[in-house]
């Protein structure tokens, strides 16, 4: 558990491996900012997956060459920006708080330019429109990120507005009435879809 639990990726840390009847091992705080001490109690607990904060992560793969035991390391948080092949497995995750944590998830293969941020996950939509005219773009072409699916906040508490705003419905494609919720939640970062129906993040739209 590296996370503190006000920060929304803890519930990525809890409930997966509770369901799944694992254990879970608490980090002190010496330990949160230290990777090779990080990895020795890794080693120490036997842990086969962890998560780690993106700029960490980086660090972490830089200074840990080999993790006996670890067997995926999951990161998020930020724009993953070097990767670094290492005897555990990196998995790049995307997502929001508006919708429940993570997005989009996947195996890092590259190791420089724009690293994929992987493809949804189940019960989420992703949808790459048009800025101006809120229409799909195609293949490779940037794009608004926007994410409708099972896991979409109903909007901002006491935030009318704001809800009103980055809270939309989306009526254009037919497909899209086959969700229970038809809000689609516009997340204001840059993307597009690859040829392998990976998405690349490429940074966010307004600053």
């Amino acid at each position: 558990q590296y996370s503190g639990f006000c920060f929304d990726a803890s519930v990525l840390e809890t409930f997966p491996f509770f369901i799944k009847g694992a254990s879970i091992h608490m980090i002190d705080e010496e330990t949160r900012l230290d990777p090779e001490r990080l990895a020795r109690f890794y080693m120490r607990h036997r842990i086969g997956i962890g998560f780690l904060p993106t700029r960490f992560c980086e660090q972490f793969m830089e200074k840990v060459e080999d993790c006996p035991g670890l067997r995926a390391l999951l990161t998020g948080g930020d724009k993953l920006g070097r990767y670094i092949k290492r005897s555990y497995r990196v998995y790049n995750n995307y997502g929001p708080t508006e919708n429940t944590v993570v997005a989009t998830a996947g195996p890092v293969e590259e190791s420089g330019g724009d690293i994929s941020i992987g493809k949804p996950i189940d019960n989420v939509r992703v949808y790459i429109l048009n800025v101006q005219s809120m229409r799909l773009q195609p293949l490779g072409v940037p794009g608004e990120w926007c994410i409708s699916g099972e896991s979409l906040a109903r909007g901002y508490m006491n935030r009318p507005e704001l809800t009103v705003e980055k809270f939309i419905f989306y009526r254009s494609n037919r497909s899209y009435r086959s969700y229970n919720s038809k809000k689609l939640y516009r997340t204001g970062d840059l993307a597009q879809w690859q040829p392998d129906g990976n998405i690349r993040y490429l940074g966010r739209i307004d600053t």
